[in-house]
């Protein structure tokens, strides 16, 4: 039911499509960029600023990175950076002990921002923009007075890797690209990437931040959306991102994630009940996906008695998948220039993964949830001693699904 609502709005997306291009001016506000970071090796981190220097914004641009009590020489190195003449204004924060979790750096360098930025941008610090990510995703945000938030379209550098890496490629351009396209259309994306976000400065200060959650990415959405206001998404925004390579990264990622929802669904709550009764279909769709997966080898169970009428909803509920994800890159012109046979294949194929995938992370969804519904200690889990590489955000927030 969920996946057809949500088909209803790809279409009438596609009809006004005919129409013609918006004819918004490019956005030039003021932008504040925020980077926390925790032991990330120099050399990615140093990428990921390039990036940002690399920008063909039209505005101006602030970029506040944070420290994050890392116990490596990654500040050293940043420094020195920083020593050259840049095109963008930047500040190094360093903290001397670490704050556990990235929403309590975010909330560190929001203190910092300058009273001129109009918006506040949160990148993974091994994160590479686009050179015209931020320019497209500050015009998506700016169309609307009611957008608060947007996010980008996050792609795991390691499309090419090993079957970890390869899984999380499909997800994040397959059906997961579908569903926030179609939320978008009404203002309700139910989650904003963590690696690439951005939000309106005055709604960051009348909402607050960041530093009382696990997964702020998605407690902060849901409080936004049970406010009434609304997040979008730029699909034309990229920005590149490191994502889990072995089983055992994945797992404690996609753990914190579950219990990140279990977050949202309280601080919604908390928010406004009526507006999280509106929020209902996005927190049935995330369990669908997260626990049910399964059910979808009920046709080839059909000819099991009494069987058959769960085989036809299954049956019908992939092929909404798959046209949902043919709808999704219907605007992408390398996509457009495949023939129609590879195109179906490509359907096929990434949505046969997407489904393995959430198998996959059945085990860990649900021990999130258990954490999350106990009340057991945050732990950030994802994030390693010092020496092993990770930032504050790695492996990662790139995007905690639907």
């Amino acid at each position: 039911m969920i996946l057809g609502v949500l088909l209803l709005f790809h279409v009438r997306s596609a009809l006004r499509a005919t129409i013609g291009p918006c004819s918004q001016e490019p956005a030039q506000g003021n932008v504040a960029i925020m980077i926390p970071f925790f032991n990330e090796p120099h050399d990615t981190l140093i990428d990921a600023l390039n990036a940002i220097e690399q920008q063909d914004y039209l505005g101006r641009i602030e970029i506040i990175l944070v420290d994050d009590g890392s116990t490596n020489d990654t500040s050293v190195h940043v420094r020195r950076w920083l020593a050259q003449r840049r095109h963008w204004r930047y500040h190094l924060e360093v903290l001397e002990r670490n704050g556990g979790r990235k929403g309590k750096a975010l909330d560190i360098a929001m203190g910092l921002v300058s009273r001129m930025a109009e918006v506040v941008t949160v990148i993974d610090s091994d994160t590479l923009l686009a050179p015209s990510a931020l320019q497209r995703a500050m015009d998506v945000l700016l169309q609307d007075e009611r957008n608060v938030a947007c996010c980008g379209l996050i792609i795991p550098m390691q499309r090419q890797g090993n079957l970890v890496e390869k899984l999380q490629y499909y997800e994040h351009t397959g059906f997961l690209l579908a569903v926030k396209h179609a939320q978008s259309k009404i203002g309700k994306v139910a989650v904003i990437a963590g690696a690439f976000s951005l939000h309106r400065t005055w709604a960051l200060k009348e909402l607050g931040g960041w530093g009382q959650w696990l997964v702020e990415d998605v407690a902060w959405t849901w409080k936004a959306l049970a406010n009434g206001y609304r997040i979008v998404y730029a699909e034309d925004a990229i920005a590149y991102t490191v994502c889990p390579s072995s089983f055992t990264q994945l797992f404690r990622q996609r753990r914190r994630w579950a219990r990140g929802k279990v977050e949202a669904v309280v601080a919604a709550w908390q928010t406004s009940r009526w507006q999280s009764v509106l929020l209902m279909p996005w927190t049935l769709l995330w369990g669908q996906i997260s626990f049910l997966p399964c059910l979808l080898i009920a046709p080839a169970l059909a000819w099991v008695p009494g069987s058959s009428g769960l085989a036809v909803m299954v049956t019908l509920n992939v092929g909404l998948m798959i046209v949902l994800y043919l709808l999704a890159h219907k605007r992408d012109p390398n996509h457009r220039r495949v023939a129609r046979g590879a195109r179906i294949s490509a359907a096929l194929k990434a949505t046969a993964c997407n489904l393995l995938f959430d198998v996959i992370n059945i085990p860990a969804n649900l021990l999130g949830v258990v954490d999350g519904v106990c009340n057991r200690p945050k732990a950030w889990l994802t994030r390693l001693p010092h020496g092993a590489g990770n930032s504050a955000s790695s492996p990662n927030d790139a995007d905690a699904s639907t």
